[in-house]
């Protein structure tokens, strides 16, 4: 009888225990799982084991418990599907329709081109002062001088000029003297050494001449070509313009000129 008292102590604490957990369970269910966080777990339906009553007899009762250590895995909770909020797209409002510009009908266009009157425009007129003239037409000689040399003495010329103008022409050429120059230069490695011939008038040529009043004695022209006149043309042209009696004096070095004074023959010769 003591295996059979055993397994019905065993059943009767195994009864006991379920018991307990059927009254946690209706405990909890009356709480909604959702309310506590946590997801709702199916409850296996549990067989009820009757009591013996004290006259019945004592079935031996064998029960197989298999009690893991592992809990029961948890359900996740099911993943709340969110509803889908319609999207509402702003209706683009028409654009109006543009009109047709009505085309006018071509009006035939007259352009009147104005030609403006030409303003005579007067012309400045431009005064050109008479020249002498220089020309020897009519005119005789009454001194010249063929390439004389400037270093000699020469001669006074009087003239009384009844009918002007007379007119002196002279031509210098001056001594030329030369010049060495020395220069010396380089290419690549190599020195070089010259002297240069330059070849110019002399300075200190100079032509002069001085026409007076016979009667007064005043001056009455000087010109020429040199310093002494501050002037350098080789070449000269000049005229006496006034009747009078005139001194004609010459003057001059280092070159040699050629001369000639000629006057109308009308009246003066």
């Amino acid at each position: 009888m003591e295996p059979e008292l055993k397994s019905l102590l065993f059943g009767v604490i195994f009864l006991i225990l379920i018991f307990d957990t059927t009254a946690i369970f209706s405990i909890v269910s009356e709480r909604s799982p959702t309310d506590l966080g946590i997801p709702a777990v199916p409850v296996p339906d549990i067989p009820v084991i009757e009591t013996p009553s004290a006259s019945s007899e004592i079935l031996p009762v064998t029960t197989s418990v298999t009690v893991s250590a592992t809990p029961p895995a948890a359900t996740p909770a099911s993943t709340p599907v969110s509803t889908p909020v319609p999207t509402v797209t702003p209706e683009t409002p028409a654009t109006p329709a543009v009109p047709a510009t009505p085309v006018p009908e071509s009006i035939p266009l007259y352009v009147m081109t104005v030609v403006p009157t030409p303003v005579p425009v007067s012309t400045r007129v431009q005064l050109q002062p008479e020249l002498p003239d220089h020309t020897d037409t009519g005119f005789v000689t009454i001194y010249s001088l063929n390439e004389r040399n400037m270093d000699t003495t020469f001669p006074v010329v009087l003239f009384n000029l009844v009918n002007p103008p007379l007119l002196i022409d002279y031509t210098v050429s001056p001594t030329n003297i030369t010049d060495v120059k020395y220069r010396e230069y380089k290419q690549v490695a190599t020195k070089y050494e010259e002297y240069i011939n330059v070849t110019r008038p002399y300075e200190g040529s100079r032509f002069i001449i001085t026409v007076r009043d016979s009667e007064t004695g005043e001056i009455v022209m000087k010109d020429g070509f040199g310093k002494d006149t501050e002037s350098y043309d080789l070449s000269r042209h000049m005229e006496l313009l006034n009747c009078g009696n005139y001194t004609f004096e010459f003057d001059g070095g280092y070159g040699n000129v050629t001369l000639t004074l000629k006057v109308k023959k009308e009246g003066n010769l």
